[in-house]
């Protein structure tokens, strides 16, 4: 993408007072913005309504389209007006700007990865806004530029195809996710990049999603499983090929907790009250009171038949995962692979798993049991696998 400028009089030198940053611009003192101002590149519009190519246009926020309906190319006008109405100000207008002049996205992924750990399934907040410091990007810019990053993290032995995924928390806190596939196993027990990444919010406290880019438009499984998460219908989805859009637009009439008298959702405080039984001799003591704290904190609004599971590595390490469920039942988030989103994001190996222990209450309508030892045997037949049942307390 480039910017060309020819002399005009008007600029946008007072924007540097708004707030508007300054790194990674390139330019100092007044930048003129007019009609002589274009981007030329990228794919067009389409339109002709400057709303409608601000919504759309692969330029930025404040494009306006000269090219008619259906036209070729890509070239596009931005007139200080227009792009000061839709911006929000002269301050919109610099950081269109500056973002036009950033990196391209093969550049900034290589940059990205070098200021990120080996594993950055968990960005703090402190270090997300780092990150928009030194690339001079906004966070929803960072969301997608972090896309690219997740998917070579995926597992899809099955498909070969890898999804990738990146959510912002109402903390400040960036989720990245990944697809995971079990060869020799039943496809439901696929872990999709969305599911990957609610569960890895989960399990780090996070009680809201704000924004998530995903690397293809979420399918039809995953926006009912994003509409189970706390907020789920404001959730911004970001894509590659479309504008910021709600869940609400891409799953309408839909059917969630509210529909079934649950309020709050996935990723709200659980606390489910179960006593474990009196060890036998022989057990895990510490893996099973581990195993019962997932099952304590599992999310099972409909059943009523919450679970967890806690797994020992070779090492001695101990990971767990809490049963998610849904509305619609299918997608529900089986403790195990709630568990294996730990193990994947701690970088670890699916042969390093040496016992798992599942906890979940007697008498419950549904059970665990099968689909645990199912997907164990796919992915570590050698590990010790127990049960383990409690009561109402």
């Amino acid at each position: 993408m480039q910017i060309k400028r020819t002399p005009s009089s008007t600029s946008v030198s007072s924007a540097r007072s708004a707030g508007s940053p300054r790194e990674a611009d390139g330019h100092e003192g007044n930048v003129p913005v007019d009609d002589a101002v274009r981007i030329s590149g990228g794919a067009s519009c389409g339109v002709s309504s400057p709303t409608a190519s601000a919504a759309r246009c692969s330029c930025g926020p404040v494009c306006v389209c000269s090219a008619g309906p259906g036209a070729q190319g890509g070239s596009h006008a931005r007139s200080a007006t227009a792009a000061c109405a839709l911006a929000g100000g002269t301050a919109g207008v610099a950081v269109s700007l500056m973002s036009a002049a950033a990196p391209q996205p093969a550049d900034l992924t290589a940059r990205l990865k070098a200021l990120l750990p080996e594993h950055p399934f968990v960005i703090s907040a402190e270090k997300v806004v780092e990150l928009q410091r030194r690339l001079g990007i906004d966070r929803a810019a960072l969301l997608q530029a972090l896309v690219p990053v997740a998917r070579e993290y995926a597992r899809p032995p099955i498909s070969n195809y890898q999804v990738g995924a990146a959510g912002l928390g109402k903390s400040g806190n960036i989720y990245l996710g990944v697809n995971l596939e079990f060869g020799g196993n039943a496809l439901n027990q696929t872990v999709h990049g969305e599911q990957f990444t609610v569960a890895n919010a989960l399990r780090n406290g996070e009680e809201r999603l704000e924004m998530l880019a995903v690397s293809a438009a979420p399918c039809g499984h995953c926006r009912q499983w994003l509409n189970e998460v706390n907020g789920g219908s404001d959730l911004m989805i970001l894509t590659p090929s479309s504008p910021p859009t709600p869940l609400r637009e891409l799953l309408p009439a839909s059917f969630g907790p509210g529909d079934l008298g649950v309020t709050g959702g996935l990723l709200t405080h659980q606390m489910n009250s179960l006593q474990g039984r009196p060890p036998a001799s022989g057990d895990d003591e510490a893996l099973d009171a581990a195993a019962l704290e997932a099952a304590r904190a599992s999310y099972a609004p409909y059943s009523h038949s919450p679970s967890g599971v806690a797994v020992r590595l070779s090492d001695a390490t101990v990971l767990s995962g809490r049963y998610a469920e849904n509305a619609a039942f299918n997608p529900s988030l089986s403790p195990l692979q709630a568990a294996l989103v730990e193990l994947v994001a701690q970088g670890r190996r699916y042969d390093d798993i040496a016992h798992v222990v599942l906890v979940e209450k007697a008498g419950a309508p549904a059970s665990q049991q099968a689909a645990t030892r199912a997907l164990l045997d796919a992915v570590q037949p050698q590990a010790r696998f127990d049960v383990r049942l409690a009561d109402q307390a």
